[in-house]
């Protein structure tokens, strides 16, 4: 069950702290259309860009 604050707002689950709004982009047409049909693509779109940190070398391994 999600987490609500004071407010009665939901708070976010990974990465975003008080006040910091959180990351967005843009993606051409075709791309965003396979996004948008991914059941969970918050976490999937996470996960793809962690992986490519690390392949990248930007991050350690877990």
């Amino acid at each position: 069950m999600k987490q609500r604050n004071d407010l009665g707002q939901f708070t976010p689950e990974i990465g975003i702290k008080s006040g910091q709004s959180p990351i967005s982009t843009k993606y051409p047409e075709e791309i965003e259309k396979i996004l948008r049909s991914l059941p969970n693509r918050s976490e999937k779109i996470r996960q793809w860009v962690i992986e490519g940190m690390r392949k990248e070398g930007l991050l350690g391994e877990e």
